[in-house]
């Protein structure tokens, strides 16, 4: 209750530092303030959207950040990949290393940020790679 209230306050940080402890703790008032970013038309209210699962486990998050993966917006969808892999979905390592692999040398730095900070080892990708019939 007292998350929910901080959501009224007049300072934009303070509103959505509340929205994002609501989120993590999956909190129905956060949720509803985080679907208005993630349906926007503006990338960066997208990936805003998506930082506000930043902590929360992948159980929490999937429901409202899975439909992320498929954003036209590559730093949106690596993001929401990240995010949902911090959370405890190991698939998510696989497909951000595939994603990566399979990208343009722009939208691949998207990914490796991402992946760097998951701390993804060369081994782990050569694995998951070969796993993918895409590396000998």
């Amino acid at each position: 209750k007292g998350l929910e209230t901080l959501l009224e306050s007049s300072s934009e940080s303070t509103r959505l530092a509340a929205t994002q402890a609501l989120c993590v703790l999956g909190s129905k008032k956060g949720f509803e303030r985080a679907k208005t970013l993630l349906a926007s038309t503006e990338k960066y209210e997208r990936l805003q959207g998506v930082t506000l699962f930043e902590g929360a486990s992948s159980k929490v998050a999937s429901p409202m950040l899975t439909q992320m993966l498929g954003d036209p917006e590559v730093v949106v969808k690596a993001r929401a990949g990240r995010i949902l892999a911090q959370g405890g979905d190991g698939r998510l390592i696989d497909w951000l290393v595939l994603e990566s692999f399979k990208a343009s040398t722009d939208d691949k730095l998207l990914f490796e940020t991402e992946i760097e900070q998951l701390r993804v080892t060369d081994e782990t990708r050569s694995d998951i790679l070969r796993k993918a019939g895409l590396k000998k």
